[in-house]
């Protein structure tokens, strides 16, 4: 005896998707009885708006090279070509410019593909498509 059936709890404990689909889908499910069409309507698109974050932040976690070390890898290069920007100025040389310009297109570059190598499985343009094989 409790809050689930029998059928319930067998459901729950064989349901193998994503756990927070689990309960958005059951919430729609009792708002679309106990409410009007519009107010269903208003609230599956915020649920949708809500599944959208809540798999964002799923894909976030799953990553290989978590999402605060990411952004800390990013702030360091910006921090170095702040750095090259303001050491390549002190200097008069007709040479700074274009080695600045290459060195931060040089580190930039690799910063974007070393992103687009995090995940590789995604759903992004640069991915392998795993579906089509």
């Amino acid at each position: 005896n409790g809050f689930l059936t029998r059928k319930e709890a067998l459901y729950l404990l064989s349901y193998r998707g994503p756990p927070h689909w689990l309960m958005l889908n059951w919430s729609m499910l009792f708002v679309e009885k106990h409410t009007t069409i519009l107010a269903f309507k208003q609230f599956q698109g915020e649920l949708l708006r809500l599944n959208n974050h809540l798999e964002g932040l799923d894909t976030n976690m799953g990553m290989t090279f978590p999402f605060a070390y990411f952004q800390c890898t990013a702030s360091l290069t910006f921090s170095l070509i702040l750095l090259w920007a303001y050491g390549m100025a002190c200097h008069r040389s007709m040479l700074a410019t274009p080695i600045f310009v290459s060195l931060t297109v040089l580190f930039t570059g690799m910063r974007n593909i070393s992103a687009a190598m995090a995940n590789p499985f995604g759903n992004d343009k640069t991915d392998f498509p795993i579906s089509k094989w």
